[in-house]
Protein backbone atom coordinates (compact mmCIF):
# COMPACT_ATOMS: atom_id res chain seq x y z
CA UNK A 1 0.00 0.00 0.00
CA UNK A 2 2.90 2.59 0.98
CA UNK A 3 4.87 1.66 -2.16
CA UNK A 4 1.72 2.20 -4.48
CA UNK A 5 1.36 5.65 -2.81
CA UNK A 6 5.24 6.37 -2.88
CA UNK A 7 4.94 5.92 -6.47
CA UNK A 8 1.76 7.58 -7.01
CA UNK A 9 3.62 10.49 -5.54
CA UNK A 10 6.58 10.24 -7.77
CA UNK A 11 4.44 10.80 -10.40
CA UNK A 12 2.54 13.55 -9.88
CA UNK A 13 6.28 14.72 -8.25
CA UNK A 14 4.81 15.41 -5.03
CA UNK A 15 8.09 15.01 -3.20
CA UNK A 16 7.43 16.09 0.29
CA UNK A 17 5.00 13.11 0.26
CA UNK A 18 8.03 10.91 -1.45
CA UNK A 19 9.80 11.75 1.53
CA UNK A 20 7.56 11.16 4.26
CA UNK A 21 6.35 8.22 2.55
CA UNK A 22 9.94 6.66 2.25
CA UNK A 23 11.15 7.39 5.94
CA UNK A 24 7.78 5.14 6.55
CA UNK A 25 9.42 2.55 4.74
CA UNK A 26 12.56 3.05 5.81
CA UNK A 27 11.71 3.18 9.55
CA UNK A 28 9.47 0.23 9.23
CA UNK A 29 12.23 -1.93 8.04
CA UNK A 30 14.28 -0.78 10.54
CA UNK A 31 11.74 -1.65 13.33
CA UNK A 32 11.49 -5.03 11.73
CA UNK A 33 14.66 -5.62 11.52
CA UNK A 34 15.26 -4.47 14.95
CA UNK A 35 11.95 -6.92 16.33
CA UNK A 36 14.20 -9.95 14.59
CA UNK A 37 17.38 -9.39 16.46
CA UNK A 38 15.47 -8.87 19.54
CA UNK A 39 13.68 -12.65 19.03
CA UNK A 40 17.05 -13.67 18.11
CA UNK A 41 18.67 -12.63 21.30
CA UNK A 42 15.69 -13.77 23.21
CA UNK A 43 15.87 -17.43 21.60
CA UNK A 44 20.01 -16.96 22.16
CA UNK A 45 19.25 -16.32 25.45
CA UNK A 46 17.17 -19.43 26.08
CA UNK A 47 19.37 -21.33 23.99
CA UNK A 48 22.54 -20.42 26.91
CA UNK A 49 20.32 -20.59 29.84
CA UNK A 50 19.46 -24.39 28.38
CA UNK A 51 23.06 -25.09 27.89
CA UNK A 52 24.23 -24.23 31.18
CA UNK A 53 21.38 -26.19 32.77
CA UNK A 54 22.69 -29.48 30.72
CA UNK A 55 26.35 -28.95 31.19
CA UNK A 56 25.54 -27.80 35.42
CA UNK A 57 23.99 -31.57 35.08
CA UNK A 58 26.63 -32.92 33.02
CA UNK A 59 29.48 -31.93 35.02
CA UNK A 60 28.15 -31.64 38.24
CA UNK A 61 26.26 -34.37 38.94
CA UNK A 62 26.58 -35.97 42.13
CA UNK A 63 26.96 -39.43 40.82
CA UNK A 64 29.75 -38.73 38.97
CA UNK A 65 31.61 -36.93 41.56
CA UNK A 66 31.34 -39.05 43.68
CA UNK A 67 32.46 -41.74 41.33
CA UNK A 68 35.45 -39.94 40.78
CA UNK A 69 36.25 -39.21 44.62
CA UNK A 70 35.48 -43.37 45.33
CA UNK A 71 38.67 -44.12 42.78
CA UNK A 72 40.52 -41.78 43.74
CA UNK A 73 40.20 -43.10 47.74
CA UNK A 74 40.80 -46.28 46.10
CA UNK A 75 43.87 -45.75 44.27
CA UNK A 76 45.25 -44.17 47.16
CA UNK A 77 44.23 -46.68 49.61
CA UNK A 78 45.64 -49.71 47.56
CA UNK A 79 49.19 -47.81 46.97
CA UNK A 80 49.03 -47.24 50.94
CA UNK A 81 49.03 -50.93 50.93
CA UNK A 82 51.24 -51.42 48.26
CA UNK A 83 54.14 -49.76 49.41
CA UNK A 84 53.80 -51.38 53.11
CA UNK A 85 53.91 -54.28 51.00
CA UNK A 86 56.69 -53.29 49.11
CA UNK A 87 58.54 -52.37 52.10
CA UNK A 88 57.97 -56.21 53.89
CA UNK A 89 59.45 -57.76 50.29
CA UNK A 90 62.88 -55.58 50.78
CA UNK A 91 63.01 -56.17 54.55
CA UNK A 92 62.76 -59.76 53.97
CA UNK A 93 60.30 -59.75 57.35
CA UNK A 94 57.06 -60.73 56.84
CA UNK A 95 56.65 -61.48 60.36
CA UNK A 96 54.47 -58.44 61.15
CA UNK A 97 52.38 -58.34 58.25
CA UNK A 98 49.04 -59.33 57.20
CA UNK A 99 49.69 -61.83 54.59
CA UNK A 100 46.46 -61.84 52.67
CA UNK A 101 46.56 -58.08 53.06
CA UNK A 102 50.04 -58.22 51.27
CA UNK A 103 49.45 -60.38 48.77
CA UNK A 104 45.82 -58.69 47.79
CA UNK A 105 48.25 -55.48 46.80
CA UNK A 106 49.93 -57.78 44.10
CA UNK A 107 47.07 -58.10 42.08
CA UNK A 108 46.65 -54.50 41.95
CA UNK A 109 49.22 -53.25 40.42
CA UNK A 110 47.66 -53.11 36.93
CA UNK A 111 44.47 -51.11 38.28
CA UNK A 112 42.69 -48.63 35.37
CA UNK A 113 38.95 -48.50 36.10
CA UNK A 114 36.76 -47.01 32.28
CA UNK A 115 36.77 -43.07 32.75
CA UNK A 116 33.57 -42.42 30.42
CA UNK A 117 31.40 -39.69 31.84
CA UNK A 118 28.93 -38.10 29.80
CA UNK A 119 30.46 -35.11 27.96
CA UNK A 120 27.64 -34.54 24.93
CA UNK A 121 26.60 -31.06 26.09
CA UNK A 122 30.11 -29.84 26.43
CA UNK A 123 31.17 -31.08 22.86
CA UNK A 124 27.80 -29.73 21.61
CA UNK A 125 28.61 -25.96 23.06
CA UNK A 126 31.89 -26.49 21.19
CA UNK A 127 30.77 -27.60 18.07
CA UNK A 128 27.77 -25.12 17.78
CA UNK A 129 30.51 -22.28 18.70
CA UNK A 130 27.85 -21.66 22.07
CA UNK A 131 30.32 -22.29 24.68
CA UNK A 132 32.14 -18.76 24.02
CA UNK A 133 29.21 -17.14 24.85
CA UNK A 134 27.78 -18.76 28.34
CA UNK A 135 28.96 -17.79 31.73
CA UNK A 136 32.42 -15.69 32.12
CA UNK A 137 36.27 -16.11 31.18
CA UNK A 138 36.69 -18.21 34.34
CA UNK A 139 34.04 -20.10 34.12
CA UNK A 140 34.81 -21.27 31.08
CA UNK A 141 38.23 -21.80 31.52
CA UNK A 142 37.38 -24.03 34.01
CA UNK A 143 35.46 -26.14 31.92
CA UNK A 144 37.40 -26.28 29.44
CA UNK A 145 39.83 -27.74 32.18
CA UNK A 146 38.02 -30.52 33.92
CA UNK A 147 37.22 -31.72 30.19
CA UNK A 148 40.97 -31.48 29.13
CA UNK A 149 42.10 -33.15 32.86
CA UNK A 150 39.25 -36.17 31.32
CA UNK A 151 40.82 -36.50 28.34
CA UNK A 152 43.93 -36.82 29.97
CA UNK A 153 43.17 -39.16 31.97
CA UNK A 154 41.44 -41.11 29.33
CA UNK A 155 44.38 -41.12 27.75
CA UNK A 156 46.82 -41.87 30.21
CA UNK A 157 44.34 -45.04 31.13
CA UNK A 158 44.46 -46.19 27.34
CA UNK A 159 48.27 -46.07 27.53
CA UNK A 160 48.02 -48.33 31.25
CA UNK A 161 45.99 -51.26 29.40
CA UNK A 162 48.08 -51.13 26.17
CA UNK A 163 51.20 -51.65 28.75
CA UNK A 164 49.33 -53.77 31.06
CA UNK A 165 48.99 -56.27 27.53
CA UNK A 166 53.02 -56.51 27.58
CA UNK A 167 53.94 -57.03 31.09
CA UNK A 168 53.99 -60.48 32.10
CA UNK A 169 51.60 -62.17 33.72
CA UNK A 170 51.88 -62.49 37.91
CA UNK A 171 51.58 -65.88 37.43
CA UNK A 172 54.51 -66.04 35.17
CA UNK A 173 56.40 -65.85 38.21
CA UNK A 174 57.72 -69.05 40.17
CA UNK A 175 56.18 -67.93 43.54
CA UNK A 176 52.90 -67.15 42.43
CA UNK A 177 50.25 -69.61 40.83
CA UNK A 178 46.63 -69.80 39.92
CA UNK A 179 44.09 -71.99 42.43
CA UNK A 180 40.50 -72.33 41.75
CA UNK A 181 38.31 -70.96 44.19
CA UNK A 182 34.31 -71.51 43.44
CA UNK A 183 33.74 -68.38 45.80
CA UNK A 184 36.45 -65.94 43.60
CA UNK A 185 35.62 -63.97 40.92
CA UNK A 186 35.71 -65.97 37.68
CA UNK A 187 36.39 -68.73 40.53
CA UNK A 188 40.27 -68.30 40.43
CA UNK A 189 42.40 -67.12 43.37
CA UNK A 190 45.85 -66.37 42.94
CA UNK A 191 48.52 -67.93 46.03
CA UNK A 192 51.40 -66.15 46.66
CA UNK A 193 55.09 -68.33 48.15
CA UNK A 194 55.99 -64.82 49.84
CA UNK A 195 59.75 -66.39 50.85
CA UNK A 196 60.19 -67.50 46.78
CA UNK A 197 58.86 -63.79 45.79
CA UNK A 198 61.32 -61.95 47.78
CA UNK A 199 64.11 -63.68 46.28
CA UNK A 200 63.13 -62.56 43.15
CA UNK A 201 64.49 -59.82 41.72
CA UNK A 202 61.91 -60.22 38.03
CA UNK A 203 59.16 -60.22 40.69
CA UNK A 204 60.56 -57.07 42.40
CA UNK A 205 61.29 -55.27 39.85
CA UNK A 206 58.01 -55.98 38.52
CA UNK A 207 55.60 -54.95 41.78
CA UNK A 208 57.67 -51.73 41.72
CA UNK A 209 57.29 -51.08 38.15
CA UNK A 210 53.79 -51.35 38.53
CA UNK A 211 53.38 -50.06 41.89
CA UNK A 212 55.00 -46.39 40.22
CA UNK A 213 52.57 -46.51 37.22
CA UNK A 214 49.61 -46.82 40.07
CA UNK A 215 50.93 -43.75 42.04
CA UNK A 216 50.51 -42.08 38.40
CA UNK A 217 47.52 -43.06 37.95
CA UNK A 218 46.30 -42.15 41.44
CA UNK A 219 47.64 -38.52 40.45
CA UNK A 220 45.63 -38.33 37.67
CA UNK A 221 42.64 -39.41 39.16
CA UNK A 222 42.46 -37.23 41.66
CA UNK A 223 43.46 -34.09 39.55
CA UNK A 224 40.17 -34.51 37.88
CA UNK A 225 38.37 -35.23 40.98
CA UNK A 226 39.49 -31.55 42.21
CA UNK A 227 38.48 -30.05 39.04
CA UNK A 228 35.07 -31.97 39.59
CA UNK A 229 34.27 -30.68 42.72
CA UNK A 230 35.36 -26.84 41.98
CA UNK A 231 32.93 -26.68 38.84
CA UNK A 232 31.73 -23.25 38.81
CA UNK A 233 29.22 -24.47 36.53
CA UNK A 234 25.90 -21.64 38.41
CA UNK A 235 22.21 -21.76 37.30
CA UNK A 236 21.92 -18.25 37.54
CA UNK A 237 24.58 -16.83 34.70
Amino acid sequence: MILRRLATSIRKQDWFAVVIETLIVVLGVFLGLQVNNWNEAQKLEVQKTAAIERLHAEAEAEAIVSYFSWVSADFEARNAARTEALRYLHSEDFDSANAEGVTETFLSVGAAPTVSPPRSAYDELISTGLFAQIGDAQMREAVSDYYAEQEFLIGQTDYMRQLNLRRPDITSFDGASAAFDETAFRQQRVEFDLDALMSDAEFLDFILDGHSGQIAMAAYWQGVTEKSEVMPVRRSE
